[in-house]
C-alpha cells in the first residue's frame, strides 16, 4: 500500500504539476470530480473490475492487488501531492535541467529530497487508512490467511468463532499497538 501511496500518486502529481503534458488540466480536473463522488456509487463497478480485470480476464480476488491498486490511484494523495510540488520553485527544476538531468532524474534527486516531510504525512495516513480499512478486504479477502486486522476483528466477534469475550478484548487490545507505536514514533511529522 504504502510503495504504491507515495510513488505512483507522488508521479502522478508531478506529471500533472511540472511536466503539464496536454491535457493534464481535465485529467486534474476528472481526479478531482472522483472526489466528490460518493464511495458507494463506485464500490460495485469497481469490485466487478477486480472480479474479472476488462480485457485480461484475471480475478484478483483474494490477492492484495485490489488494495495496492486503489492506494495506487488515490485522488487524495494525488491532490495533495500535486499542490505540494506547485509550491517547490521552478528554478530547482531549472537548474537540474540545464545540468542535464532527466524528468524522473529531477523527480528522484531533488524532488523526493525535498518533499521528505509531506512524504512522512502520507505515509501517515496511508498506514493509518489501511490498517482500519474494512470493506475492500472484506470483499476481496475470502482466504482467511490474507484477512487483515479489522476482518478477523470482525470474524472473531461472530457467534460460532468458539471465541470468548475476554479473548476478543485481548486481541482487540493487540490490534490498537501498532497504530500507538507508530503514533509515538512519527508524532513530530503528525503535529
Amino acid at each position: 500500500d504504502l510503495f504504491f501511496a507515495v510513488v505512483v500518486n507522488g508521479l502522478v502529481g508531478y506529471v500533472i504539476s511540472r511536466m503539464k503534458p496536454k491535457g493534464s488540466k481535465l485529467i486534474f480536473t476528472l481526479i478531482l470530480w472522483t472526489m466528490m463522488m460518493p464511495t458507494s456509487v463506485s464500490m460495485v463497478p469497481l469490485f466487478m473490475s477486480f472480479v474479472d480485470v476488462p480485457y485480461l480476464g484475471l480475478n484478483l480476488t483474494d490477492t492484495y492487488w485490489p488494495m495496492w491498486l486503489q492506494s495506487g490511484a488515490n485522488a487524495f494523495n494525488i491532490m495533495m501531492f500535486k499542490s505540494f510540488f506547485d509550491s517547490i520553485p521552478m528554478s530547482y527544476l531549472e537548474a537540474a535541467r540545464i545540468d542535464g538531468c532527466s524528468n524522473f532524474g529531477i523527480f528522484r534527486k531533488i524532488i523526493l529530497p525535498l518533499s521528505r516531510p509531506f512524504i512522512m504525512v502520507i505515509s501517515i495516513f496511508t498506514i493509518n487508512g489501511s490498517w482500519e480499512n474494512f470493506m475492500w478486504p472484506y470483499l476481496v479477502l475470502k482466504d482467511t490467511s490474507l484477512q487483515t486486522v479489522a476482518v478477523k476483528l470482525y470474524t472473531f466477534q461472530q457467534a460460532n468463532s468458539g471465541i470468548s469475550v475476554d479473548q476478543y478484548m485481548i486481541v482487540l487490545l493487540f490490534s490498537i499497538i501498532p497504530p500507538t507505536i507508530i503514533f509515538i514514533l512519527f508524532q513530530k511529522h503528525i503535529m
